[in-house]
């Protein structure tokens, strides 16, 4: 440890700069990466750090022990505490005032919980860069890959701090001046304060004040141009409409509609279902699920966010929807995603002014989606990525939600005298004017104008405002609730208060610091915020639960009969409007739309073009973006959390051919076959002028995939419109046209957000039967996902087209590919309503008559790219004809590529049982001789051997980073259908034990279902609810330490927690584990016993991945049989399947001595095995990257202490207690029998 000591007195308040270094943060690889995809080739290293300035009554002391236990860890950190010299170009990148700095803020509360000083803290990143490099180079690798100025400040050279303000500033409402003004005066105003109003508006405005005899104050201008945002009141799809509309014979018509919003639900409510709950009147759409519970569906997006800071806009994006699920009262169960970028390859030159590479948006997108998601504890279970250049300027960002709720649980209406109640996060800055700012176009200048809209998101928050709000609601503590989202408190008190009235003191609202003016409180739209209207009587248990939950809770006022909106800030007044001018006073726009049908074109049609290289061509496609496989991608998204995944996003020998939906068994719904199958499409190449046509079916052919589809008459869509430009959009006009979609009948139009300026694709889910369909033979050990679902080979093997596999659909669009010309047809006609619907059934058909082996959709590049992308479950090869000629390739096809039925399917019969035990042939498949080898297949004429061609998987995977006991000793502990039943004789003692929960944590829940099925008592308790009862380990018989992100990670995975189990809880701890009571930790709490001393010692820590990101798979365990933990010893040389999710998992050493000294301690306890691996000693050791997934020191899973009684792992095997959650293999190596030893040890 390096010191740089400055002067200082213990008398005065001064700052103190401390770095500290972590030697294998990915940092140090991504940016010489980028540099030189930039073309920047001087730069030849760079050594990150994170910069943390102290200001507070700090002596030596404190300094030195604030390092050890807070910010450093021994075997991969290096610190210095001042500022070194060194040679190197050092840039230094730190937050803007106001941008919420959450490493700052958990450095403080670690401050707290060791005892030392109040002190505030700023932080900053710190590159120091090493090579040739001149100003320029360093001037672009600042401005493109190290910072962004919208929400980031930056310099050569050390940056002075930047504390969070602490003046506070009188309250005051300045009148605006609004009277008297011209039309194009108020256009400029609008303009300079980025109302995002036209000139009607604001003459409605205008003469409503004018009737007042005042001006408006600044709040009351804001309130009304966010209350009348696109954003928030969608007056586009609400214009009156002219439509012209020219035939393709030439015949003009004429036609006015009232509307576009009000012909959508009206294409519901005409289809009217009794599973229908709820739909285009609340903050998300609801279903029917089960006779018990409805499904809460969401999907919105965040474009202009993300153009200017793709990570904040992402995350934000993300727990937008996640809270709009929480508005009507469900707990969330999952997310999705669909997003469009410019070409990955763009040049500088091509790059508009103000626009961040479509590079560098995709890989914060990417990052903050998952960042929110994994850290609320949400399976983001499927999604969609393409590249277009019509994205350049502003990315598509779609975000989707998908929660559970109890029938008739939502209260929907406040009362007078309710009192208004927020939960959740602070107000600060971020986010003010993000419903004016995303009304607006997007150019330069209103970049150069919008820092204060980006928002930056606080997941652990949010992950308390869910637990409260589903306790709330179970007890029946509120009468009406909706997230703080949009124009923040001004549009949830407003929206909720409109039949009444509401009454505000804006001075209750807590602050993420001082300074802010009235406007800016009632207009930020600081994200993790709740509104919940609670009677009276019931804030005082409302305030214990959020308590108990670390989540803040302020009464900020009232709803009145006044129907007025009144605001103050203690003796200021604000805000004082009518709610009827409000909601009701927007003059309603009248829109003119024209529309002309494509003129068919007469003509020779296509030239002939010379026969291609049919092989090189498909290796062209599969290594297309808009082709290759998304691994890398889905890979750092956590599809594992809650358990409840039963279709995963990969399938296949290798687990990375792509599912085509996911299937979600939710937690509280085991006791039946009822599942959800979600899933996205989108394909805007097959036609541009019609793509908000064919962006229906391919989300529906892609839920038809899944082996546990439902019924296609319990389709629900949820769409957001979006278009390039403002006005009607070409998926308007179509609404005009007809409502609906191609898929009428029983599609129901659901919650969605009406207008975007981008294009439109679809997401469908559905309710769907989960039954079990075992099969004889064992599964490929690879497939991720159960063996009921997974696909089966059929006579001759799987085909790449025909003779074999049949393409069905229309050839519609032109598609470039490398190696084709441009051309096609640029639109086709589609098939009618009814026609689709009939195609639609016949997919469903033959599973309800017959069993057929499986199809998948075609996408980009026809079906040419269809079956590489998942090659065949068995591990079989691909063969088939090539694609000869390339207008095969352009021309692409709305439909599926499927494999006609074998004799044996009719009767539904499959895999080896279905050919007959006379019949090897038939069993092994057709176009095999009995000793399995396959028979040669033609292609132009040419004979080859159908062997794999390992180019077609490189080229598909090119976009993917390169470095990559048998059964339960109770039966099946939840049942065949997972109903909970545990063994008399084990439920007559059911030992207690202890679930901490921590601000973040996500996992126990699953954790808690495994100690119960094991036979155990599980209490979950808060660590701060346990703080102030301690005797609570008295009275246990175990504790185990979920997985999560405690405390979001902020100071390295687990430190937070780390830091309070040995200030807090130390010597319980240690008593437990001396007495012999079991210590499990799993995951966060893993890292949490390490870094805390508990586990492993001070040469033995758990760092950063060895590929540098979040890692979700499927992975194989050995329970070490040298293992010292008695507890373990039953279970020795037995194996465990279940997944990995996390960033932080490799174990490493300071030194080669500290693993031999582990290895001949016998506290290694369990170790990653090769895919495929038996259990024993001689088991096959995993070495590289996938089975080892994160590079972890001799393969090191999980470790012992000395004792034996202290154990952590960094898998999840919660994650695999019944068989169906497992995603391959034969039945057992289930994680439930290592619960059922952990329980057994608490006896």
């Amino acid at each position: 440890m390096a010191l740089v000591e400055p002067d200082r007195t213990d008398a005065a308040r001064i700052a103190t700069r401390i770095q500290v270094r972590n030697s294998g943060h990915p940092e140090e690889r991504r940016i010489p990466a980028a540099a030189a995809q930039l073309g920047v080739t001087g730069l030849i290293g760079c050594r990150f750090w994170t910069v943390y300035h102290l200001e507070g009554l700090l002596s030596d002391a404190d300094v030195a022990r604030l390092c050890a236990e807070a910010l450093v860890d021994p075997v991969t950190d290096e610190v210095v505490v001042g500022t070194p010299d060194v040679t190197a170009r050092v840039v230094e990148v730190a937050p803007i005032a106001g941008v919420t700095d959450g490493a700052a803020r958990e450095l403080e509360r670690a401050a707290a919980v060791l005892g030392l000083p109040p002190l505030r803290v700023a932080t900053a990143r710190r590159y120091e860069l090493s090579g040739d490099l001149d100003e320029a180079d360093l001037a672009v690798l600042t401005r493109r890959v190290l910072a962004n100025p919208t929400i980031e400040r930056s310099g050569s050279g050390e940056l002075e701090p930047s504390f969070a303000p602490t003046w506070e500033a009188a309250p005051a409402a300045p009148a605006v001046r609004l009277i008297g003004l011209d039309d194009e005066q108020l256009a400029e105003l609008s303009r300079r304060r980025m109302l995002s109003l036209d000139v009607p508006e604001m003459r409605a405005i205008q003469a409503h004040f004018a009737s007042c005899g005042r001006d408006p104050t600044d709040a009351e201008l804001e309130t009304l141009a966010q209350a009348w945002s696109e954003h928030c009141v969608h007056k586009t799809f609400k214009a009156q409409i002219r439509l012209s509309h020219t035939r393709a014979d030439g015949h003009l018509e004429v036609s006015h509609h009232g509307g576009l919003l009000d012909d959508l639900r009206r294409a519901t409510a005409e289809l009217d279902a009794d599973w229908l709950r709820s739909v285009f009147v609340d903050n998300a759409g609801i279903v029917a699920f089960d006779d018990e519970l409805d499904l809460a569906v969401k999907v919105e997006t965040h474009n202009h966010p993300s153009a200017l800071e793709p990570f904040g806009g992402a995350n934000t994006g993300v727990g937008g929807v996640v809270r709009d699920i929480l508005g009507v009262s469900a707990r969330p169960i999952a997310c999705t995603n669909v997003l469009c970028f410019g070409p990955e390859d763009l040049g500088d030159a091509e790059l508009p002014a103000g626009v961040l590479h479509p590079r560098r948006i995709r890989d914060g997108v990417v990052a903050g989606i998952g960042d929110y998601g994994n850290k609320l504890g949400l399976p983001t279970v499927n999604g969609a990525v393409l590249y277009d250049p019509g994205y350049v300027g502003n990315p598509l960002v779609f975000c989707g939600a998908v929660g559970l709720l109890p029938s008739g649980s939502h209260p929907t209406e406040p009362r007078a005298g309710d009192r208004i109640i927020v939960i959740g996060g602070r107000t600060g800055r971020d986010g003010i004017g993000g419903a004016t700012f995303s009304s607006a176009g997007l150019d330069a200048t209103v970049v150069s104008r919008a820092g204060s809209a980006v928002q930056i998101g606080d997941p652990i928050v949010e992950k308390g405002c869910i637990e409260v709000i589903e306790r709330a609601r179970d007890r029946g503590l509120y009468n009406a609730i909706t997230d703080c989202g949009a124009g923040g408190l001004s549009s949830a008190v407003g929206e909720m208060g409109a039949g009444l009235g509401a009454d505000v003191d804006l001075a209750a609202v807590p602050l993420k610091y001082p300074g802010l003016q009235p406007w800016e409180i009632w207009l930020s739209e600081a994200q993790e915020r709740m509104v919940l209207a609670v009677p009276e009587d019931n804030v005082a248990p409302l305030r214990e639960l959020c308590r108990s939950w670390d989540v803040e809770l302020s009464d900020i006022g009232s709803f009145t009969t006044t129907r007025r909106l009144v605001v103050r800030h203690g003796d200021c007044d604000v805000i004082d409007l009518p709610m009827a001018f409000l909601h009701d006073g927007l003059p309603r726009r009248s829109l003119i739309a024209t529309h002309s049908d494509p003129v068919a074109s007469v003509g020779p049609g296509e030239p002939s073009s010379p026969a291609i290289d049919g092989g090189r061509l498909l290796l062209d496609l599969l290594g297309h973006p808009n082709v290759a496989s998304r691994e890398s991608i889905v890979r750092s998204y956590d599809h594992e959390v809650r358990g409840g995944t039963v279709v995963r996003p990969f399938a296949g020998p290798g687990a990375d051919g792509p599912t085509d939906a996911a299937v979600l068994k939710p937690l509280g719904t085991w006791h039946h076959d009822r599942a959800v199958a979600l899933a996205v499409g989108l394909n805007p190449r097959l036609t541009r002028p019609a793509c908000h046509r064919r962006g229906v079916p391919q989300p529906h052919r892609r839920r038809c995939r899944p082996r546990p589809g439902g019924p296609a008459g319990q389709l629900q869509l949820g769409r957001s419109h979006a278009s390039r430009q403002a006005g009607l959009a070409g998926s308007g006009r179509a609404g005009l046209r007809r409502r609906g979609a191609p898929l009428r009948g029983p599609v129901r139009l659901r919650q969605g957000q009406p207008l975007q300026r981008v294009r439109r694709p679809g997401c469908a889910r559905h309710a769907a039967d989960l039954r079990r369909r075992d099969r004889a033979g064992p599964a490929p050990g690879g497939d991720e996902r159960p063996d009921h679902l997974r696909r089966r080979p059929v006579a001759g093997g799987p085909r790449l087209g025909p003779p074999g596999w049949v393409a069905r659909g229309r050839p519609a669009g032109a598609r470039r590919h490398p190696g084709t010309a441009a051309g096609g047809r640029s639109t086709a006609p589609l098939p009618g309503r009814a026609r689709s619907h009939r195609r639609r059934r016949g997919e469903r058909g033959p599973r309800r008559e017959r069993r057929r082996d499986r199809g998948r959709p075609c996408g980009d590049g026809h079906r040419w790219p269809t079956r590489p992308e998942g090659d065949d479950p068995a591990g079989r090869p691909l063969s088939g004809r090539l694609p000869r000629r390339p207008r095969e390739v352009r021309r692409q096809r709305l439909g599926a590529v499927r494999r006609p039925a074998r004799d044996g399917c009719r009767t539904g019969k499959r895999g080896a049982g279905s050919a007959g035990a006379g019949d090897p042939g038939r069993a092994a498949g057709r176009g095999r001789g009995a000793a399995g080898h396959s028979r040669p297949a033609h292609r132009h004429g040419d004979r080859q051997r159908r062997d794999r061609d390992p180019r077609r998987r490189r080229s598909w995977r090119r976009l993917c980073d390169p470095d990559r006991r048998s059964d339960s000793r109770h039966g099946d502990p939840l049942g065949r259908q997972g109903r909970l039943r545990v063994p008399p004789a084990v439920a007559m003692n059911r030992p207690p034990v202890l679930i901490l929960h921590a601000p973040g944590t996500n996992r126990d829940t699953e954790a808690a279902l495994a100690v119960a099925a094991a036979g155990g008592d599980p209490r979950i308790v808060a660590v701060s609810d346990l703080r102030r009862r301690p005797a609570a380990f008295s009275d246990c018989a175990a504790v185990l330490l979920p997985g999560g992100f405690s405390y979001g990670d902020a100071l390295g995975a687990g430190g937070r927690l780390a830091l309070e189990l040995r200030a807090w809880f130390g010597a319980e701890l240690r008593d437990l584990a001396r007495s012999g009571r079991p210590i499990l930790g799993i995951c966060n709490g893993f890292q949490a016993l390490v870094k805390s001393g508990l586990l492993g010692g001070r040469s033995i820590t758990l760092a950063a991945n060895a590929g540098g990101r979040f890692e979700c798979r499927w992975v194989t365990l050995r329970v070490e049989p040298e293992c010292r933990s008695g507890w373990l010893v039953p279970l020795g040389g037995s194996l465990i399947r279940c997944p990995v999710a996390h960033g932080e998992g490799r174990v490493a050493v300071a030194d080669p001595p500290a693993a031999t000294g582990l290895e001949q301690s016998g506290c290694v306890a369990f170790r990653y095995l090769a895919s495929g691996s038996a259990g024993g000693a001689a088991a096959a050791a995993a070495g590289a990257y996938p089975a080892n997934p994160n590079g972890s020191v001799h393969d090191i899973a999980g470790m012992c202490d000395s004792t034996g009684a202290v154990v952590g792992l960094m898998p999840h095997p919660e994650d695999h207690i019944v068989d169906w959650q497992r995603p391959s293999g034969p039945p057992g190596a289930r994680g439930s029998a290592l619960f059922e030893a952990f329980v057994d040890a608490a006896r």
